[in-house]
């Protein structure tokens, strides 16, 4: 009597194919858009993620590719004098920042805040200090 294959018991697995979940991925859909247009639920995308190894390496990938793509396309535009894009990327890159510091002074010119404290301040907050500054100077100094 031949032997008879035991039905593994559940739902018969849900294929997916990796190449579309990666094309997805690289132009950035979300797990909730990527199971829309795969036709499954986006708890099944999330699941996937997290135990199927291959799942998750074709998402990573389309993923990255997008990254570096936007990279090259930033870097490109920083080098070819786009001043925005070479602030941008110093900060973001390098980590390079805006820093300012503003020393407070009274009528006479004393500090009224220590030179050594570093005070990042907005548009706003410098223009109200120039205000008062004005208004605490001698007559005749601005």
């Amino acid at each position: 009597m031949p032997e008879e294959k035991k039905h593994p018991g559940g739902r018969p697995r849900i294929e997916v194919d990796l190449r579309e979940v990666e094309e997805l991925a690289r132009i950035g859909c979300s797990e909730d858009d990527m199971g829309a247009v795969l036709g499954v639920s986006h708890e099944l995308i999330r699941r996937r993620k997290n135990s199927d190894p291959e799942f998750r390496a074709a998402l990573e990938k389309g993923r990255a590719t997008t990254r570096n793509s936007l990279r090259r396309l930033q870097l490109k535009q920083a080098l070819q004098g786009n001043k925005t894009m070479l602030i941008w990327l110093g900060k973001q890159l390098l980590g390079q920042t805006d820093r300012q510091t503003t020393e407070v002074t009274g009528a006479k010119g004393e500090r009224l805040i220590p030179s050594d404290v570093v005070v990042n301040l907005d548009e706003d907050t410098r223009t109200l200090l120039r205000g008062l500054r004005a208004r605490l100077a001698p007559p005749g100094q601005s």
